[in-house]
C-alpha cells in the first residue's frame, strides 16, 4: 500500500513545528492506518517481530513506540523504501529497537530470530511464495499475522495444506476497501499429518490398510535411494528436490508410525 494511505503526516506542518522549535522530531509518535493498527493488535506483547515488506517501517515504529514489540526486524526487497525507513526510524528515536535489512522475503531472517512474522500489503500468491521459499527459517509454534490482498480462498487452502493453523481472523474497512487479517501459527505435526492424509487417504490410514502399508514400504525404500543419488549429484535443482523428497519420506514414516501405534 502507498505511504500516503498508511501514515497521516502533514510534512509541511511538521516542518513548520520543527523550525519553530515546537516539535521534537526524534520523539514523534507515528499514527498508522486502521489496517496496520489491526495487524499490530494481533502481535503478542513483548514479541520479537519480523515485518516482511516493511516499506517505510511505519508498523515497526508503531510496535516499538506503543511497547507492543520488544524488538523488530524490518525487511524489504527494495533499497528505496528501506532508505526512507532508516530516516523514519532515526526520527522516531527507536533505532536501537529496530533492525533494517534488505531482504527478498524471509531470505535475510535467521532461524529463531523472530517470535512473530507479519506480512501484509501484497497478494496471496506472493505471500505463499515468501512462506514456501522461507520454510527453512519457520519454526514449530511460530506465530504469523498475514493480510493477503487477493486470492484469499486459495491462500486459506495453502495455509491449511502447509500446516498453518488459523487462530483468529479480523476484517477492516478502510478507504472503501476491505482487508482480511489472518492470525495463525505453524504446527509441524499438523502439516505432515494433513500432507500424509492427502497423499495416502485419511480412512486408509485409520484402517491400517495392509495394501497401503505394503506400498509404503516399497515407496520408502525407493525414495531413500533417490535421495541418496540426489545428494551425490551437484545439480542446481538438488536443494529443491531434496526438500521434496524429505517431505515425502517424512509423510511415509508418519503413516507407518501411526499404524504401528494403533496396533
Amino acid at each position: 500500500s502507498s505511504a500516503s494511505s498508511d501514515v497521516y503526516k502533514r510534512q509541511d506542518f511538521l516542518d513548520l513545528l520543527i523550525f519553530t522549535g515546537r516539535f521534537d522530531r526524534y520523539n514523534y509518535m507515528y499514527q498508522i492506518s486502521k489496517r496496520l493498527e489491526t495487524i499490530a493488535s494481533c502481535v503478542p506483547a513483548g514479541s520479537t517481530v519480523a515485518d516482511i515488506g516493511t516499506d517505510h517501517a511505519y508498523m515497526p515504529i508503531y510496535l516499538i513506540q506503543n511497547s507492543i514489540a520488544s524488538h523488530v526486524i524490518a525487511m524489504d526487497v527494495n533499497k528505496g523504501p528501506l532508505k526512507k525507513a532508516e530516516t523514519n526510524v532515526e526520527e522516531a528515536g527507536v533505532r536501537q529497537s529496530i533492525d533494517l535489512r534488505l531482504s527478498d522475503g524471509l531470505a535475510g531472517l535467521k532461524h529463531g530470530e523472530a517470535d512473530v512474522i507479519t506480512i501484509s500489503g501484497m497478494g496471496g500468491k506472493l505471500i505463499e511464495k515468501i512462506l514456501t521459499d522461507g520454510q527453512d527459517v519457520i519454526m514449530d509454534g511460530q506465530q504469523f499475522v498475514l493480510s493477503p490482498q487477493s486470492e484469499i480462498m486459495h491462500f486459506r487452502k495453502f495455509l491449511e495444506k502447509r500446516g498453518f493453523c488459523t487462530d483468529n481472523e479480523k476484517m477492516v474497512e478502510e478507504d472503501g476497501k476491505y482487508y482480511v487479517i489472518i492470525c495463525c501459527h505453524y504446527d509441524a505435526e499438523y502439516e505432515i499429518r494433513r500432507y500424509a492424509q492427502l497423499l495416502y487417504g485419511e480412512k486408509l490410514i485409520e484402517q491400517k490398510d495392509p495394501v497401503l502399508l505394503k506400498m509404503l514400504a516399497k515407496e520408502l525404500e525407493s525414495y531413500r535411494k533417490v535421495k541418496a543419488k540426489v545428494e551425490a549429484s551437484n545439480s542446481v535443482h538438488a536443494v529443491v528436490r531434496l526438500r521434496e523428497l524429505a517431505r515425502d519420506i517424512e509423510a511415509i514414516e508418519y503413516v507407518i508410525d501411526q499404524c504401528a501405534a494403533r496396533s
